[in-house]
């Protein structure tokens, strides 16, 4: 197990991993549909190679026997923009992992995020409220997160 930044050459097999369970954000009754064109196009390897050389985020991936199986990304180090574990390694402590890097390294007060209701559990055990009602953009429902760090 390895956690180290995010290289170029990581793109191809983030952006895999992403698109492999993006479903998490439709409501169940809706797997067989189509994601929105405007969230598929945020899924793009050129998309994920332009945040990963932006100086606004920063992102991380988690390795097991250099298979990338978790991937974090941070915008402007307080929001939380991506955080995605492999279904074969989910419930393994390794999206917890991640985070916990993740904050020994920015330790600012407050951290945001958009979490598909899938995930809203996780970031509650890990101390974030919700900070507004569940909101919808094209059939993706997403609940506004805070965490306000000692």
């Amino acid at each position: 197990m390895i956690i180290r930044r995010a290289h170029t050459e990581d793109v191809k097999n983030i952006a895999t991993l992403v698109m492999s369970l993006s479903h998490y954000y439709l409501p169940k009754q809706a797997l067989a549909e189509e994601l929105p064109k405007w969230f598929l196009n945020s899924l793009t390897e050129e998309q994920f190679l332009q945040r990963m050389n932006s100086n606004e985020y920063s992102n991380y991936v988690y390795c097991i026997d250099d298979e990338i199986v978790g991937y974090i990304a941070m915008k402007e180090s307080s929001h939380l923009y991506h955080l995605f574990v492999s279904e074969s390694h989910q419930g393994k402590g390794i999206a917890n992992t991640l985070w916990q890097n993740v904050v020994k390294q920015n330790k600012v007060k407050k951290y945001t995020l958009r979490s598909s209701l899938y995930a809203v559990p996780v970031y509650k055990k890990w101390g974030f409220v919700e900070t507004d009602i569940v909101r919808e953009n094209d059939g993706i429902k997403f609940q506004a997160m805070a965490l306000i760090t000692k």
